[in-house]
């Protein structure tokens, strides 16, 4: 009996019909739904990845400076906006934020990207630069992008399963509201 049912399944196997591309299927692969943290302008992030994975991002950056980083080991990454020189002035509570989660051997690749080439980015990031270096007890390395004055809008963001890093816009989910923001120190999105 088991011969003549496999009998009959290599016979119908055999009436289908050859096709150059594959039938479509109701079957999609399967996507894990991860937390997204958006960074608007004048924000920043420091998210520890060990506890949950996730995608911290920014969008429109254009004279605005964006500095990210990620450690391997710990799977941190941070990210920052900066709208202007004088919001470098919440680099302390950034740096703060980066030493509470960050174990003793650790070390940060980060990166300084957008910006326009005139004085108000350069400014900011020789800002950046100069308080990640007063920071001894940080192990980072920066890589300054280059400067893009075209497209007009840059965007990045971080993955904290793997570092993995990409410049597509995600879908925005938020958006800034009112002006006083510009002139209030950095805030912290969780």
């Amino acid at each position: 009996m088991a011969r003549e049912a496999l009998a009959v399944i290599i016979r119908f196997a055999g009436q289908a019909p050859f096709r150059l591309r594959p039938l479509s299927s109701n079957v999609r692969q399967l996507q894990v739904a991860v937390r997204s943290i958006e960074v608007l302008q004048h924000e920043f992030t420091v998210f520890e990845g060990a506890k949950e994975d996730a995608v911290v991002f920014t969008n429109g950056v254009l004279i605005c400076t964006a500095w990210y980083g990620y450690d391997p080991d710990s799977k941190v990454a941070f990210m920052c906006h900066f709208d202007h020189p004088w919001s470098t002035n919440s680099m302390p509570a950034v740096l703060a934020e980066l030493r509470r989660v960050s174990p003793k051997n650790h070390h940060y690749i980060s990166k300084l990207a957008g910006g326009k080439s005139w004085w108000w980015s350069n400014c900011t990031r020789r800002f950046i630069t100069q308080h990640v270096r007063q920071a001894d007890w940080l192990s980072i390395d920066i890589e300054p992008a280059s400067f893009k004055n075209w497209p007009p809008y840059e965007h990045f963001a971080i993955a904290t399963a793997g570092g993995q890093e990409t410049s597509t816009p995600l879908p925005a989910t938020r958006k800034l509201e009112g002006w006083s923001w510009i002139v209030k120190p950095m805030r912290r999105v969780e």
